[in-house]
């Protein structure tokens, strides 16, 4: 059980420096948009950043359950 404590505790530090680190690279994808330049790849990078951000979410969610069950 203890190792479930650490490998939750990990989830939960790998998403959170990702949330801080996905919003300080949209702040500077709208100041880019804003001097007019082209951010095509830097959106596109940003999509993807976000879609593993949720599946670091949904793997955190795989192991509260696993937690919650005892396994």
């Amino acid at each position: 059980m203890l190792h479930k404590c650490t490998e939750l505790r990990e989830a939960n530090r790998q998403i959170m420096a990702t949330r801080q680190c996905l919003a300080a690279h949209e702040a500077r994808q709208a100041e880019l948009q804003r001097d007019g330049q082209l951010t095509k790849d830097a959106d596109a990078l940003l999509e993807e950043c976000k879609i593993t951000l949720r599946l670091m979410e949904r793997q955190r969610d795989t192991i509260l359950r696993k937690y919650a069950k005892g396994s």
